[in-house]
């Protein structure tokens, strides 16, 4: 009888002792489910309406996505016209991240991300060359460019389409004077990747004044890559009247302003002269938000 109640002692301590393991492991599991990293995403719906949230969960036809102001939201699939994953990375990484609002151009191109309603940017190089633009809908823009002392103006109308996640096509008109004569013209361009990484093929062409092309068309194949938080590296190559122009360099950002800073390699002589030289500009882009809407 003894020996039954020691066996009977010895199988509850193993049963308390595997049962404290059991509870260690459930707790160290948990923590690190807790911990793993979650994605921030951009829902664009079918009713023109953006979600920017993290994504929580995929539970069948429905995404869970935590937004900042309006807590957890349930968002059906079929309500839901396209998804870019921003990056993966933790909650504390998406506070410290902000949005690159510098995506829709390049130096100078512009590139198939177009701005949204509200949305605008004012760009400046070499301190005399102005060009703004403003978003009137998701998918139409107008811009202005102008130079004082000169007889330089242009209206750069642009539309903007995302035809699926990470592609987009953009239509750029060019209307004005530019010193001998009036412009006309017109750009294309694909671009492929979201608005930290991307790479544009573009082509265009224009008449001026004066001024005989003596091609009709001209091409571009540009791009962008987020090296760091802060910091873009940029590069615009272009055809020109059989010659190669380009200008490669870094853009500085924050979530409020951009300086611009590159070297112009021209493969023919310009400004009477064949040597590279330095590409300067800044940038700013804000937003007009409308009372009655709420953006998330």
């Amino acid at each position: 009888m003894q020996r039954l109640f020691n066996l009977i002692k010895t199988m509850k301590k193993k049963q308390t002792t595997l049962f404290i393991l059991l509870f260690c492991m459930s707790i160290s599991l948990f923590g690190q489910i807790k911990q793993q990293p979650t994605q921030q995403v951009l829902l664009e719906m079918r009713d023109s309406s953006v979600i920017k949230g993290i994504l929580v969960a995929k539970q069948g036809d429905t995404l869970v996505v935590e937004t900042k102001l309006f807590g957890t939201l349930s968002v059906k699939k079929k309500d839901i016209k396209t998804m870019e994953i921003i990056e993966k990375e933790t909650p504390s990484d998406v506070k410290k991240r902000f949005e690159n609002l510098h995506a829709i151009h390049n130096f100078v191109s512009p590139t198939g991300i177009g701005l949204r309603k509200g949305e605008g940017y004012y760009n400046n190089t070499y301190l005399f060359l102005n060009t703004g633009a403003y978003g009137f809908s998701k998918n139409f823009s107008l811009g202005l460019t102008l130079m004082p002392r000169q007889l330089f103006f242009v209206a750069t109308p642009k539309l903007s389409f995302r035809v699926a996640n990470n592609f987009s096509l953009g239509i750029c008109g060019a209307v004005g004077f530019v010193g001998y004569g009036p412009l006309l013209g017109g750009y294309g361009v694909a671009t492929i990747g979201n608005r930290d990484h991307n790479l544009s093929i573009g082509v265009g062409s224009g008449i001026s004044g004066e001024y005989e092309l003596k091609s009709p068309f001209f091409f571009s194949i540009n791009g962008q890559i987020r090296l760091a938080r802060k910091v873009s590296l940029i590069t615009e190559n272009y055809i020109l009247q059989g010659h190669l122009l380009g200008v490669t360099g870094f853009r500085f950002m924050n979530a409020k302003s951009a300086f611009n800073l590159g070297i112009i390699y021209p493969f023919f002589p310009v400004f009477d002269s064949g040597s590279p030289f330095p590409f300067l500009g800044f940038g700013i882009p804000f937003k007009i938000k409308k009372k009655g809407k709420v953006r998330f």
